[in-house]
């Protein structure tokens, strides 16, 4: 079992489209291009 994170809904518009990405450290909602920068360092 990997301990990856369930998908979110984007906070913004509700969108299940809210993926992170691993490469800028940032979830970014597909559908209204919110993007929630991650805690993590």
């Amino acid at each position: 079992m990997s301990e990856e994170k369930k998908p979110e809904n984007c906070p913004k518009c509700g969108s299940p489209e809210f993926i992170f990405d691993p490469f800028s450290g940032e979830t970014v909602c597909w559908k209204c291009n919110y993007v929630e920068k991650s805690k993590e360092p």
